[in-house]
């Protein structure tokens, strides 16, 4: 990532304004602010530079960059590139790491799962209402209780709706799903991620062996995460020096930005999109769904 040619990064710049123009949008004054204190900076250097994450095998883009700009802010801002991200990620992984296959059954019967979630809570869909959601249902993964993801979604949509939309099916099968996986981290304490990365349950009481599963349901997600989306980094590496290259421009865990010719961009997708299929089917043994949005210009 960190060898990406930096002029491919000229088209961001050139977008510099209309991400300016999206940040003075934010109503949150502070997070305005910080937005386009952010902004200034990607503007001086617009190409992120990126360093292993410490106990997992997530890579992070360090200092002030695109990646910690508001979706809102940060798409007019990459409009240029393709963007590839792998579909209901987390919660299609889980399913497969805590042998739950019936939550993919339900997506696949509710293709407007977020809709979904919506209405089951009694709230319209809005921005605000579907990133709440899906903050807090992965929140669920990665091992929040259920007393404080009601709590903290019910700031959001109001406390009764958060209690009961935990009684929706996929929360009941992610919580129960999620509870033998932590037991089965107490019986066996060393986990190897599909990284190869080695993560150890911790801890002399109670809490902090609790604390530690709870570590360890990310470090097993994100390992997975990173090895499957690793196979679109190496599909990228195969095309380069030939006529036909693609670059993946940016990295943000489960999602990737490309640079290639227009004339190849299809190929390019088609190629990225069977990689991930090949490789998710490889490690979880179905194949992860990807969304695509094509440039605006």
């Amino acid at each position: 990532m960190n060898s990406v040619p930096e002029q491919l990064f000229d088209s961001a710049g050139a977008n510099i304004d209309l991400a300016i123009d999206a940040s003075t949008l934010v109503a949150d004054p502070t997070v305005r602010e910080w937005q386009f204190t952010n902004l200034q900076a990607v503007k001086r250097f617009p190409k992120p530079f990126y360093n292993p994450g410490t106990h997992t095998a997530r890579i992070y883009a360090t200092g002030l960059n695109c990646l910690g700009l508001m979706r809102e802010v940060r798409d007019p801002l990459l409009s240029y590139w393709v963007h590839i991200d792998m579909k209901q990620a987390h919660l299609r992984i889980a399913s497969g790491l805590w042998d739950c296959p019936e939550i993919r059954d339900y997506i696949s019967q509710h293709p407007e799962l977020w809709l979904d979630f919506a209405d089951f809570a009694g709230v319209p869909l809005t921005d605000t209402t579907t990133q709440a959601i899906k903050d807090f249902l992965y929140s669920v993964e990665f091992g929040m209780e259920r007393d404080n993801v009601v709590y903290h979604l019910g700031l959001i949509i109001g406390s009764e709706r958060a209690s009961g939309l935990m009684s929706h099916p996929v929360y009941e099968l992610l919580f129960a799903a999620r509870d033998k996986r932590i037991q089965r981290f107490y019986e066996n304490p060393v986990l190897i991620d599909a990284c190869g990365q080695e993560f150890r349950l911790t801890g002399k009481t109670k809490y902090q062996r609790a604390d530690s599963a709870r570590s360890l349901l990310a470090n097993e997600a994100q390992g997975m995460e990173q090895a499957i989306m690793h196979s679109a980094v190496q599909y990228a590496e195969s095309t380069q020096g030939s006529d036909k290259e693609c670059w993946i421009t940016v990295w943000l865990h489960d999602g990737i930005w490309i640079h290639c010719d227009p004339q190849f961009q299809e190929l390019h997708i088609q190629g990225i999109e069977a990689a991930i299929r090949a490789r998710s089917r490889g490690l979880l043994g179905f194949e992860m769904e990807v969304e695509v949005k094509r440039p605006s210009n």
